[in-house]
Protein backbone atom coordinates (compact mmCIF):
# COMPACT_ATOMS: atom_id res chain seq x y z
CA UNK A 1 0.00 0.00 0.00
CA UNK A 2 2.82 2.34 0.92
CA UNK A 3 4.51 1.71 -2.45
CA UNK A 4 1.24 2.37 -4.29
CA UNK A 5 0.80 5.68 -2.46
CA UNK A 6 4.35 6.72 -3.29
CA UNK A 7 4.03 6.08 -7.02
CA UNK A 8 0.35 6.70 -7.77
CA UNK A 9 0.76 10.39 -8.59
CA UNK A 10 3.66 9.68 -10.94
CA UNK A 11 1.95 6.83 -12.78
CA UNK A 12 -1.33 8.67 -13.39
CA UNK A 13 0.58 11.46 -15.12
CA UNK A 14 1.16 9.07 -18.04
CA UNK A 15 -1.90 8.60 -20.26
CA UNK A 16 -2.68 6.97 -23.59
CA UNK A 17 -2.82 10.35 -25.31
CA UNK A 18 0.36 11.42 -23.52
CA UNK A 19 2.42 8.23 -23.06
CA UNK A 20 5.83 9.88 -22.77
CA UNK A 21 7.34 12.59 -20.59
CA UNK A 22 10.79 13.99 -20.02
CA UNK A 23 12.62 14.05 -16.70
CA UNK A 24 12.19 17.85 -16.71
CA UNK A 25 8.44 17.47 -17.31
CA UNK A 26 8.08 15.22 -14.26
CA UNK A 27 10.27 17.40 -12.09
CA UNK A 28 8.38 20.54 -13.04
CA UNK A 29 4.95 18.94 -12.61
CA UNK A 30 5.57 17.44 -9.18
CA UNK A 31 8.37 19.58 -7.79
CA UNK A 32 10.35 16.57 -6.57
CA UNK A 33 14.01 16.80 -5.65
CA UNK A 34 16.29 14.78 -7.95
CA UNK A 35 16.86 11.95 -5.48
CA UNK A 36 13.13 11.61 -4.80
CA UNK A 37 12.21 11.65 -8.48
CA UNK A 38 14.91 9.12 -9.37
CA UNK A 39 13.62 6.82 -6.63
CA UNK A 40 10.05 7.11 -7.88
CA UNK A 41 11.13 6.43 -11.47
CA UNK A 42 12.88 3.27 -10.30
CA UNK A 43 9.92 2.09 -8.19
CA UNK A 44 7.52 2.66 -11.09
CA UNK A 45 9.81 0.70 -13.47
CA UNK A 46 9.58 3.51 -16.00
CA UNK A 47 11.37 2.87 -19.28
CA UNK A 48 13.85 5.45 -20.52
CA UNK A 49 14.29 6.01 -24.25
CA UNK A 50 17.49 4.55 -25.65
CA UNK A 51 17.90 7.44 -28.07
CA UNK A 52 17.35 11.19 -27.59
CA UNK A 53 19.90 11.10 -24.72
CA UNK A 54 17.56 8.87 -22.66
CA UNK A 55 15.56 11.92 -21.61
CA UNK A 56 12.10 10.48 -22.31
CA UNK A 57 10.19 8.09 -20.06
CA UNK A 58 7.11 5.92 -20.47
CA UNK A 59 5.15 3.24 -18.62
CA UNK A 60 5.84 -0.26 -20.03
CA UNK A 61 2.11 -1.01 -20.27
CA UNK A 62 1.55 2.00 -22.55
CA UNK A 63 4.25 0.98 -25.04
CA UNK A 64 3.27 -0.87 -28.21
CA UNK A 65 6.27 -3.12 -28.66
CA UNK A 66 6.92 -4.92 -31.94
CA UNK A 67 8.18 -8.50 -32.25
CA UNK A 68 11.67 -7.39 -31.27
CA UNK A 69 10.50 -5.57 -28.16
CA UNK A 70 11.01 -2.12 -29.73
CA UNK A 71 8.53 0.75 -29.67
CA UNK A 72 8.97 3.88 -31.77
CA UNK A 73 6.86 6.86 -30.75
CA UNK A 74 7.42 9.98 -32.83
CA UNK A 75 10.98 8.74 -33.47
CA UNK A 76 11.58 8.30 -29.74
CA UNK A 77 12.69 4.71 -29.18
CA UNK A 78 11.98 2.44 -26.22
CA UNK A 79 12.88 -1.19 -25.56
CA UNK A 80 11.09 -3.58 -23.26
CA UNK A 81 14.58 -4.77 -22.25
CA UNK A 82 15.90 -1.40 -21.04
CA UNK A 83 18.82 0.53 -22.50
CA UNK A 84 20.58 -0.11 -25.82
CA UNK A 85 23.28 -2.33 -24.29
CA UNK A 86 20.77 -4.57 -22.51
CA UNK A 87 18.64 -4.72 -25.64
CA UNK A 88 21.51 -5.78 -27.91
CA UNK A 89 22.58 -8.52 -25.50
CA UNK A 90 19.08 -9.98 -25.25
CA UNK A 91 18.39 -9.75 -28.99
CA UNK A 92 21.65 -11.54 -29.77
CA UNK A 93 21.20 -14.16 -27.03
CA UNK A 94 17.71 -14.94 -28.35
CA UNK A 95 18.70 -15.02 -32.02
CA UNK A 96 19.00 -18.24 -34.01
CA UNK A 97 22.03 -17.20 -36.03
CA UNK A 98 23.50 -14.09 -34.42
CA UNK A 99 23.35 -10.62 -35.95
CA UNK A 100 25.60 -8.29 -37.90
CA UNK A 101 25.72 -4.65 -36.83
CA UNK A 102 23.74 -3.71 -39.94
CA UNK A 103 21.02 -6.21 -39.11
CA UNK A 104 20.83 -4.94 -35.55
CA UNK A 105 20.70 -1.31 -36.70
CA UNK A 106 17.63 -2.08 -38.80
CA UNK A 107 15.96 -3.61 -35.75
CA UNK A 108 16.78 -0.99 -33.12
CA UNK A 109 16.80 1.91 -35.61
CA UNK A 110 20.04 3.46 -34.33
CA UNK A 111 23.71 2.81 -35.03
CA UNK A 112 25.08 -0.08 -33.00
CA UNK A 113 28.80 -0.29 -33.84
CA UNK A 114 30.10 1.54 -30.76
CA UNK A 115 27.81 -0.32 -28.34
CA UNK A 116 28.76 -3.68 -29.86
CA UNK A 117 32.46 -2.87 -29.59
CA UNK A 118 32.07 -2.04 -25.89
CA UNK A 119 30.04 -5.19 -25.20
CA UNK A 120 32.67 -7.35 -26.87
CA UNK A 121 35.44 -5.65 -24.89
CA UNK A 122 33.46 -6.37 -21.71
CA UNK A 123 33.08 -9.99 -22.88
CA UNK A 124 29.31 -9.77 -22.74
CA UNK A 125 29.16 -10.69 -26.44
CA UNK A 126 31.54 -12.26 -28.92
CA UNK A 127 32.03 -11.79 -32.63
CA UNK A 128 33.32 -13.87 -35.52
CA UNK A 129 34.10 -12.94 -39.11
CA UNK A 130 31.58 -14.36 -41.60
CA UNK A 131 32.27 -13.56 -45.25
CA UNK A 132 32.93 -9.80 -45.26
CA UNK A 133 31.10 -8.95 -42.02
CA UNK A 134 31.46 -9.52 -38.32
CA UNK A 135 28.61 -11.48 -36.77
CA UNK A 136 27.84 -11.04 -33.07
CA UNK A 137 26.97 -14.08 -31.00
CA UNK A 138 26.08 -15.14 -27.47
CA UNK A 139 28.97 -15.82 -25.08
CA UNK A 140 27.21 -19.00 -23.94
CA UNK A 141 29.17 -21.85 -25.48
CA UNK A 142 26.23 -24.04 -26.50
CA UNK A 143 24.18 -21.14 -27.86
CA UNK A 144 27.19 -19.86 -29.80
CA UNK A 145 27.75 -23.22 -31.52
CA UNK A 146 24.11 -23.40 -32.62
CA UNK A 147 24.05 -19.78 -33.79
CA UNK A 148 27.29 -20.08 -35.73
CA UNK A 149 26.21 -23.35 -37.36
CA UNK A 150 22.95 -21.77 -38.47
CA UNK A 151 24.75 -18.73 -39.84
CA UNK A 152 27.36 -20.78 -41.71
CA UNK A 153 24.71 -22.96 -43.33
CA UNK A 154 22.33 -20.05 -43.97
CA UNK A 155 19.66 -22.12 -42.27
CA UNK A 156 17.93 -19.32 -40.44
CA UNK A 157 19.07 -15.94 -41.69
CA UNK A 158 17.26 -13.45 -39.44
CA UNK A 159 14.53 -11.23 -40.77
CA UNK A 160 15.82 -7.90 -39.61
CA UNK A 161 13.14 -5.45 -40.53
CA UNK A 162 9.92 -4.48 -38.82
CA UNK A 163 7.36 -2.20 -40.39
CA UNK A 164 6.51 0.92 -38.39
CA UNK A 165 3.48 0.45 -36.14
CA UNK A 166 1.85 3.53 -37.67
CA UNK A 167 0.34 2.41 -41.00
CA UNK A 168 0.09 6.04 -42.12
CA UNK A 169 3.89 6.21 -42.16
CA UNK A 170 4.08 3.14 -44.41
CA UNK A 171 1.50 4.62 -46.78
CA UNK A 172 3.29 7.99 -46.86
CA UNK A 173 6.60 6.36 -47.78
CA UNK A 174 5.07 4.19 -50.52
CA UNK A 175 3.16 7.15 -51.97
CA UNK A 176 6.32 9.27 -51.96
CA UNK A 177 8.18 6.48 -53.81
CA UNK A 178 5.55 6.55 -56.54
CA UNK A 179 5.41 10.35 -56.79
CA UNK A 180 9.12 11.06 -56.64
CA UNK A 181 10.24 8.04 -58.70
CA UNK A 182 13.05 7.21 -56.27
CA UNK A 183 13.92 4.68 -53.59
CA UNK A 184 16.90 6.62 -52.26
CA UNK A 185 16.53 6.57 -48.48
CA UNK A 186 18.07 10.03 -48.04
CA UNK A 187 15.94 11.61 -50.77
CA UNK A 188 12.77 10.02 -49.43
CA UNK A 189 13.61 11.09 -45.89
CA UNK A 190 14.25 14.68 -46.99
CA UNK A 191 11.03 14.85 -49.02
CA UNK A 192 8.91 13.40 -46.23
CA UNK A 193 10.55 15.68 -43.68
CA UNK A 194 9.57 18.67 -45.83
CA UNK A 195 6.02 17.34 -45.70
CA UNK A 196 6.20 17.24 -41.88
CA UNK A 197 5.99 13.44 -41.88
CA UNK A 198 7.74 11.99 -38.82
CA UNK A 199 9.75 9.07 -40.17
CA UNK A 200 13.35 7.97 -39.67
CA UNK A 201 15.79 6.67 -42.27
CA UNK A 202 15.78 3.31 -40.48
CA UNK A 203 12.00 3.09 -40.84
CA UNK A 204 12.27 3.87 -44.55
CA UNK A 205 14.92 1.14 -44.92
CA UNK A 206 12.60 -1.31 -43.16
CA UNK A 207 9.72 -0.48 -45.49
CA UNK A 208 11.94 -0.92 -48.56
CA UNK A 209 13.19 -4.24 -47.19
CA UNK A 210 9.71 -5.46 -46.32
CA UNK A 211 8.43 -4.86 -49.85
CA UNK A 212 11.75 -5.96 -51.37
CA UNK A 213 12.10 -2.67 -53.24
CA UNK A 214 15.47 -2.32 -54.94
CA UNK A 215 16.76 -0.17 -57.76
CA UNK A 216 16.61 -3.02 -60.23
CA UNK A 217 13.15 -4.23 -59.23
CA UNK A 218 11.76 -0.71 -58.98
CA UNK A 219 12.92 0.29 -62.45
CA UNK A 220 11.32 -2.80 -63.90
CA UNK A 221 7.90 -1.93 -62.52
CA UNK A 222 5.34 -1.01 -65.23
Amino acid sequence: MKKNNITKDLRVSFKKDCPIQTYSDLKTEFGYQDRTLQRKIKICNLLASYNMNSKFYTLPELAKFNNYGIWSYKRILFSRYGNLYQTLIILINQSKSGFTSKELSLIVQVKTDDALRVLCEQKRLQRQKHKSNFVYYSIDGQSFEIQQTNRLHNATVPQTYCLPDDKNIVISVLVEIIHSDTISVKKLHKALKNQKTEVSEYQIKSILAHYDLKKTTYRSLP
